[in-house]
């Protein structure tokens, strides 16, 4: 494409001029339509640094990008369909969906700060991992896709919305994770802090919930142990309200540290229910649906 390189970086860890990956760099307001108000239906045979200053953002419709695409602070990137051949970066607003066609991103997610990362692919993939250094507020949410490397890092608050991640899952917020709509994670899943809230989740290893606050598990498969430690508030495991919850624990149920009550309801636990330090007004209650395979250890009556 015929555009003049972008003189200067503008994102931290970007390379000025001919990026690191070797390829030009553009700014969004050099491919700009402006009879159309989009960058519409062409392919980038480089990268793309959406323009932090610019009101109007950076809106992408049917284009390909070879190589990275950076939404700076302040940067708005609006993109459907959009593919990345790169790494998708953000630090501002980036919101990616399909329209007709599905997007994607072939290399990995990188949020930083304050970022607001919004990916409705369509079934298509994101090929490598999901790399999160958020600040307060920032979020992040992904919806029918599908991940090839992990999730992994901190953010404001987290949604997996029917995804299917290939390695692990491990992400510290300080608002509310939710994994939801038939996601499955092939690797451990671990969450720490803010709330969990889990409905039609398959997990490949174990679910570790560590220093959350309020934990919902319903309808989930859990090929491992599921641990729930230094809980901050109560948790349901198996029960919310009259809704069907059946969820099954391929190895042990394990509560530790947990100063707040526990409710289990339909429950099928194949191997161990083991209960330490759960001193709760209520302590762990039960229905005649939980189910355990093995032993019943410490304070779990």
């Amino acid at each position: 494409m015929a555009a003049d390189e972008v003189p200067g970086a503008a994102f931290p860890g970007a390379a000025a001029g001919e990026a690191a990956n070797g390829l030009p760099t553009y700014r969004c307001s050099q491919l700009w339509n402006a009879a159309l108000g989009v960058v519409v239906d062409t392919t980038v045979e480089g990268n793309v640094v959406v323009d932090a200053e610019a009101d109007w953002g950076c809106a992408m419709h049917e284009v390909t990008v070879t190589g990275d695409v950076t939404v700076p602070v302040g940067g708005r990137l609006t993109g459907a369909p959009l593919t990345v051949g790169g790494d998708l970066r953000v630090a501002g607003h980036a919101d990616v969906s399909g329209y007709r066609e599905d997007s994607a991103v072939d290399g990995d997610v990188l949020l930083e700060g304050r970022a607001d990362v919004s990916l409705d692919l369509g079934a298509r993939a994101v090929g490598g991992d999901v790399l999160l250094d958020g600040g307060v507020g920032s979020v992040f949410w992904i919806r029918a896709a599908s991940v090839g490397g992990g999730v992994t890092g901190r953010v404001g608050s987290a949604t997996l919305h029917g995804v299917a991640v290939a390695g692990a899952y491990d992400v510290a917020v300080e608002g509310t994770t939710r994994l939801r709509g038939g996601t499955s994670v092939a690797g451990p899943v671990t969450v720490r802090g803010g709330r969990l809230l889990v409905h039609d989740v398959t997990v490949g290893r174990d679910l570790t919930v560590d220093g959350a606050g309020d934990v919902l598990v319903c309808r989930a498969d859990v090929a491992d142990d599921l641990l729930v430690t230094r809980l901050t508030d109560y948790a349901r495991i198996g029960v919310e309200r009259d809704l069907p919850c059946a969820t099954r624990v391929g190895g042990s149920l394990v509560l530790v540290d947990v100063p707040h009550s526990v409710d289990l309801g339909d429950v099928d636990v194949a191997r161990h229910l083991v209960c330490s330090g759960v001193s709760g007004p209520r302590g762990v209650t039960r229905t005649p649906a939980l189910r355990v395979g093995g032993g019943e250890y410490g304070s779990c009556r």
